[in-house]
């Protein structure tokens, strides 16, 4: 009895791990019209899933030629942790282990760019979405990259050689669309393409990279814990807040790192032609 005891602990972590790890199951729409990657989610209307708790949409379709991605991010502290960390797209076909990804934005485009506080101040949020837009619209590269994160290649975010293409737009009232445009298998013209067919499965991954707590500190609105703990504290070394309009365990008006990290996986079925 105390061994089992003692075992159900560990059987209850495994279980929410699991959970947590467990990915959407969806099935992408068949290309009917024209996609543009833009970086406009217009033509995404009535396709488009919403991610549980997170401020995030996003949506797929293919032909036989291409898969298509967008995805809809409704919260200007996730873009900053783009903007910080970099961003990557996997993409993990089911019956093979030809495993790339898609990094964009670059992190060190960004470097040594004067950090902003993250409030829910109504002209600070105006400012920050307004430099985020900006700061996108200069990213010009992706980096293509195996699955070691060893960089394969660098190109141009539209019109390259690889056909893949990527955009980032900004729609206004912190509305932010990420597209993108990747070969599939039974395109022969790129060296770049996932391993997959319409039909076929494959796993999608989303990716934020690691940041430095330091850098997403901010000195105004209060600062991470020492020791890498989860959650802030305000200035002055005071306990945690309860409730209000920020993140659990935090001030009202800034956001953790967790919070503000792009990290989950959908199980997607690609379309056959109909």
């Amino acid at each position: 009895m105390k061994i089992l005891i003692k075992l159900l602990p560990a059987v209850s972590l495994i279980i929410f791990l699991y959970g947590c790890s467990a990915g959407l199951e969806m099935t992408s729409g068949w290309k009917e019209n024209t996609v543009k990657i833009d970086g406009n989610s217009e033509e995404w209307a009535g396709s488009l899933k919403q991610i549980p708790d997170k401020n995030l949409a996003v949506g797929f379709r293919n032909d036989n030629e291409f898969l298509y991605v967008c995805l809809v991010i409704n919260d200007p502290s996730k873009l900053m942790a783009m903007m910080r960390g970099g961003f990557v797209v996997w993409f993990e076909p089911e019956n093979s282990e030809n495993t790339f990804g898609i990094k964009y934005p670059i992190p060190n485009l960004f470097a040594g760019k004067e950090q902003m506080p993250m409030t829910d101040k109504s002209h600070d949020r105006e400012k920050i979405q307004e430099r985020i837009a900006k700061d996108f619209d200069k990213q010009k590269e992706m980096v293509i990259i195996n699955s070691d994160k060893y960089p394969l290649g660098q190109f141009p975010v539209s019109n390259n050689k690889e056909g893949i293409n990527a955009k980032i737009g900004f729609e206004g009232e912190g509305r932010f669309v990420y597209e993108l445009q990747v070969p599939l298998a039974a395109e022969n013209n790129f060296v770049y393409k996932i391993d997959s067919r319409a039909g076929e499965k494959l796993n999608v991954r989303f990716e934020t990279g690691e940041m430095e707590r330091s850098k997403f500190g901010d000195d105004k609105g209060g600062m991470m814990r020492p020791g890498g703990g989860g959650g802030e504290m305000p200035p002055g070394g005071g306990g945690q807040m309860p409730g209000g309009r920020g993140t659990r365990g935090s001030m009202p008006g800034t956001r953790s790192i967790e919070d503000s990290s792009i990290n989950f996986s959908v199980e997607l079925l690609l379309t056959g032609s109909n």
